[in-house]
């Protein structure tokens, strides 16, 4: 009988940490950001990070959800306005909504995001012209 308990705990496990392949979601990379010109240091984290390393995105409050998400952080070129998209690659939706936060040509800019639907998600932030592309499932709570 234990051993039985056992197995189905390491099945139960593993069917956890299971990518789901209908969503090939952008791995975050555990890293510390370059210092900013309108911030304290940021600590080590959980970043999308772009190839050139010149666009990070994170969200502070955790894996995104269907509504309103506050908290979320870009740390881009300085004196560069960005820009935010996200659409769903597995269902028609509409395009998720960014809320910014008024300083938008420094290097730290913080948004809100609205997602209308969970799903299976690309954004697509821009600063000039870099670019940071990834995947990220958003989930209904």
């Amino acid at each position: 009988m234990i051993t039985a308990i056992a197995v189905l705990v390491a099945l139960l496990a593993s069917a956890q940490t299971v990518a789901d392949p209908s969503c090939p979601e952008t791995p975050m990379i555990r890293a510390t950001p370059p210092q900013a010109n309108n911030a304290d240091p940021l600590g080590e984290g959980l970043w999308w990070i772009n190839d050139d390393r010149s666009i990070w995105m994170q969200s502070w409050t955790g894996p995104w959800h269907v509504g309103y998400n506050h908290k979320n952080m870009m740390l881009k070129p300085s004196g560069i306005k960005p820009t935010l998209a996200g659409s769903r690659t597995d269902a028609p939706a509409p395009p998720m909504e960014a809320k910014w936060v008024p300083q938008l040509r420094a290097e730290i800019q913080t948004m809100g995001l609205t997602f209308p639907s969970k799903g299976c998600w690309k954004i697509t932030a821009t600063a000039g012209d870099r670019t940071l592309e990834f995947v990220a499932r958003v989930r209904l709570h």
